[in-house]
């Protein structure tokens, strides 16, 4: 399966996964860190984020499927949603 490109139009703006968490979070984020764990996101904001992805790349999360820690840093989500 070919990965698609990640940006995408967000509130009039081309942006990455990387660029839509960096803009909610409350300090600078590492690609494999946990932003749930080190508080650079709360649990709403991590809803919000979740919530935007499914929209973009018409896929919804099955979290019986999927271990939420998996979801949890930009590079796990770039995984699931199979994007560069």
């Amino acid at each position: 399966m070919e990965k698609l490109i990640e940006n995408f139009i967000y509130k009039g703006q081309i942006m990455s996964i990387e660029e839509i968490i960096k803009q909610k979070a409350k300090k600078e984020i590492l690609e494999d860190e946990n932003f749930i764990e080190s508080g650079a996101i709360d649990s709403l904001s991590f809803i919000e984020i979740i919530e935007e992805l499914e929209n973009r790349f018409n896929k919804t999360i099955d979290f019986d499927k999927v271990e939420p820690e998996k979801l949890t840093s930009i590079k796990g989500l770039k995984e699931y949603f199979n994007v560069e």
